[in-house]
């Protein structure tokens, strides 16, 4: 999930849409991702009453990749076992993520991508993402067919 506005980590926070992530995970898991951020001081754009909520984006490069992330409660809820690897793992999570109640509220509510995510999938048949996914900016139109995009 991108936050596009750091104002909005109060808000999510208190609708416990995000929770904490311990700086301990960050320096384990993301040494060096974990130093420039110290480098650069913008960890102030991630946090919320002392604490760490998001990994903050940066662009050295002019390159925007995006990272997936997935929730391990939701795997585990939904009887998947490993964090998918394949087109084919990606697209049953996601499958279980609407149809299995992964945050056993006992409601079809859930999905487990949005169109941030989109270029993940495209990606994988070698197309470089989308700039503008809905269209509404750029006149750029797009259609899905089975066989791919037009």
């Amino acid at each position: 999930m991108k936050i596009p506005n750091k104002q909005n980590i109060a808000k999510y926070v208190k609708q416990g849409i995000l929770a904490p992530i311990p700086r301990e995970m960050l320096e384990k898991y993301a040494p060096q991702y974990t130093k420039y951020i110290d480098e650069k001081k913008i960890w102030d754009q991630v946090t919320y009453d002392g604490k760490i909520y998001a990994i903050p984006t940066t662009n050295p490069d002019g390159d925007y990749p995006t990272a997936v992330a997935w929730r391990g409660d939701w795997l585990k809820n939904v009887g998947i076992a490993k964090t998918p690897e394949t087109l084919q793992e990606y697209e049953e999570a996601l499958k279980r993520f609407r149809n299995d109640d992964p945050d056993k509220n006992g409601k079809k509510d859930t999905y487990g991508m949005s169109d941030f995510a989109i270029p993940n999938i495209l990606g994988a048949f070698g197309h470089p993402g989308i700039i503008d996914f809905k269209g509404n900016q750029s006149g750029v139109s797009l259609e899905f067919t089975k066989k791919g995009t037009k």
